[in-house]
């Protein structure tokens, strides 16, 4: 197998994978909050939230979708240079896939630094 078709194959895996991670429930939050039985005591609850959760709680939703439909591009480009053998197809596709995922890492960042009052 060629080199360009493994970089593609890759770009398309991995393209899909973060936009996976959109919808993975990765951070997590500790509440405390008074018990439903007795209210004078106090229990612990943990609480997870999706990237996408945290991004539309901070009021980025435009900034969200923006990189999932950028990702989804990046894997259309990539299979669109793999099927044509295209050079130019081929340097768009590593273009937009390198700024979909520097998105996605400034998105992730901004989604880490959610935080929630319980």
């Amino acid at each position: 197998m060629k080199k360009c078709s493994l970089i593609a194959i890759g770009k398309i895996v991995g393209s899909i994978t973060l936009i996976l991670l959109w919808f993975a429930k990765i951070f997590h939050g500790t509440g405390h909050l008074p018990s439903q039985e007795d209210p004078n005591q106090i229990v612990t609850v943990d609480f997870y939230h999706s990237m996408l959760e945290n991004i539309t709680d901070i009021g980025h939703p435009f900034a969200a979708y923006g990189s999932i439909a950028m990702l989804s591009l990046s894997a259309l480009f990539a299979l669109f240079s793999l099927l044509f053998s295209n050079k130019k197809l081929g340097a768009a596709s590593h273009i937009v896939f390198g700024i979909a995922v520097i998105l996605f890492l400034v998105l992730l960042v901004l989604a880490s630094s959610v935080a929630r009052g319980y």
